[in-house]
């Protein structure tokens, strides 16, 4: 389970490099934001988790599971 965190306190990133992955047998797309960083993950109970950096709040990523799902709708 995920480190629970209001939202509202997460920090989005400022002039990073932003890079994805796609993985299509996991159905799984991964967005990282910058250089890889140790991060936490905050989960919200959905398909999508937003890792941060737990000592800037800085959002480093975002995971959606069930991609192809969400493309449908």
């Amino acid at each position: 389970m995920g480190k629970v965190l209001e939202l509202e306190k997460i920090i989005l990133p400022e002039n990073k490099n932003v890079n994805s992955f796609f993985d299509k047998e996991a159905d799984v797309l991964y967005i990282s934001f910058g250089e890889p960083v140790h991060s936490e993950v905050l989960e919200n109970g959905s398909d999508t988790m937003i890792r941060f950096d737990p000592e800037t709040l800085e959002i480093t990523g975002v995971t959606i599971l069930n991609f192809s799902d969400k493309l449908k709708n």
